[in-house]
This record gives structure tokens, C-alpha cells and sequence, in this order.
């Protein structure tokens, strides 16, 4: 990474982190939640669902196991405040859709707006206990204003044919997912199913996919499981081509983790 300029705090279990960059490239599934301020830059953020460019002054909203990827298009620099938090007092106070997949929320709230451009002017200095209080009341409020929120605006508008093909390869992983073999499952034409969901979501039916199937590697790995063990319940035929493929996406080996 080419680092600019980071500096961090935590308090009560949230972590503060505001950053310059000139290059980023991020491939991510971590086992926190994340609130993103995204202040400038060029980049464009891909999850599993979607791929957006990203606006200036953007909110995103990323819960923990979640694949996201970040890139930076031009050589322009990425600046972006980040808020991390795990499980617990603090989440019960969103609502339960924002658990669940990632969002981006532009056209901010001017309160909203204001609140994080107050948090990044105090982590622009050296932060002291008084400017820790005042970062977490912030958050607080954030929370508050995100607790207020009818959902239901953020959903993806995808038509019935794009929402069943992600219902049925999300339960199914293991199973055969090719594009001809979905076609005949849910009853569309190969090119129908091909073409519309790569236009609703921004990523081709493959891809989507294959970023869901290692993406449970990645979890199933975070939970002590052997990589020798888990490639068939991600719907891989062989290790060579399960193996292939993770490091290809994540840029490191499958390992079992240490507990």
C-alpha cells in the first residue's frame, strides 16, 4: 500500500482509523462490521451482489463475512474514514437488514454529513482522551440516525428472475451452478438468465458465483477447518482448481487458522 498518511484510535470497542493512499488494491472478509466514509478519490467498490464507482462523500456500510474489494483506478489519492465494531450492545441498535449486506448510501443527510467531517478533522491531529469521547458520541449519533432508517429504500430493485438465481445459489454451493444447469433449474434461458443478471448486479453469473463459493472457503477456514477438507462443500470438483482459484481472489494460500 502506498500509505500517505493513517491515524487511529479506539475507544469503548470501536475503532477509529482515518487514511491517505495513492494505491489501493483490498480484497476483504473480515469478522468486525464497518461503517466506510468515502471522502475522495476514483475507486470503485465490488462485492459479491454488486459492483458501484464510487461518488465522493459516500457512506458504506460493510457487516462482518462479508467479500468486499476495493480499487483504485487512476493514480489519484483514495482518503476514506473508517468505523469498526464487533457483534454486540452496539449492533442491536441497527436495523437487522444492514446486517446483512453491504450499502451504499450517497447524498448524504447534511447531520450525517456533518458528523463525519467532524470526526475526520479530529484525527487529522493527535488525538487525546477528550477527542476520543467526542469520536464516540459521533458514532453514537450515527448509529441513532441509521436505527431511524426505512430499509426498504436501500433494496436492490433486481426483477424476480436475478432474485431467485441469488436465493438458489446461496443455499445450493455445493451444488452444480453452471449457467446451462441454473437455466434448468429455475426455468430461463441461458442468455435470458446470463444477460440480465450481469446487468442488474454488474457482474457477470460466474463471477457472482465464484466470489460466493470462496467466500465460504474464507469462512469456513477463519473457523479452523482444513483447506483439504472444505473445497466440496464450496462446490469445487478437485483441490488443484479450489486452490487455483482462492489465491487468485484473495492473493494468499487457503490455510487453517489457530484458535
Amino acid at each position: 500500500m502506498g500509505e500517505l498518511l493513517e491515524t487511529k484510535t479506539s475507544i469503548f470497542g470501536v475503532n477509529f482509523l482515518y487514511s491517505e493512499r495513492n494505491e489501493i488494491t483490498e480484497r476483504e472478509i473480515h469478522n468486525y462490521h464497518e461503517f466506510l466514509f468515502y471522502i475522495d478519490g476514483n475507486a470503485t467498490f465490488r462485492t459479491e451482489n454488486f459492483r458501484k464507482k464510487l461518488k465522493q462523500s459516500t457512506l458504506i456500510f460493510i457487516p462482518k463475512g462479508k467479500f468486499h474489494l476495493f480499487t483504485l483506478e487512476n493514480p489519484k489519492k483514495f482518503f476514506s474514514l473508517k468505523f469498526s465494531f464487533s457483534e454486540g450492545e452496539i449492533t442491536k441498535n441497527l436495523p437487522t437488514e444492514f446486517l446483512l449486506d453491504a450499502k451504499l448510501i450517497s447524498n448524504l443527510d447534511p447531520l450525517i454529513l456533518s458528523l463525519l467531517e467532524d470526526c475526520v478533522t479530529l484525527l487529522k491531529k493527535e488525538v487525546d482522551d477528550t477527542d476520543r469521547l467526542r469520536l464516540y458520541g459521533n458514532f453514537i449519533s450515527l448509529i441513532s440516525t441509521f436505527s431511524k432508517i426505512d430499509c426498504a429504500v436501500y433494496r436492490k430493485n433486481y426483477s424476480p428472475a436475478v432474485l431467485e438465481c441469488i436465493e438458489y445459489v446461496e443455499k445450493n454451493l455445493s451444488e452444480d451452478l453452471t449457467i446451462s444447469n441454473l437455466s434448468k433449474v429455475l426455468g430461463f434461458s441461458t442468455s435470458t438468465l446470463s444477460h440480465t443478471f450481469k446487468t442488474q448486479t454488474g457482474i457477470s453469473l460466474h463471477g457472482y458465483v465464484c466470489q460466493k463459493r470462496l467466500s465460504l472457503a474464507k469462512m469456513l477456514l477463519d473457523k479452523g477447518e482444513k483447506p483439504t477438507e472444505i473445497y466440496t462443500k464450496c462446490g469445487y470438483k478437485d483441490y488443484s482448481s479450489f486452490y487455483k482459484a482462492y489465491v487468485k481472489e484473495f492473493s494468499t494460500k487457503p490455510r487453517q487458522q489457530k484458535h
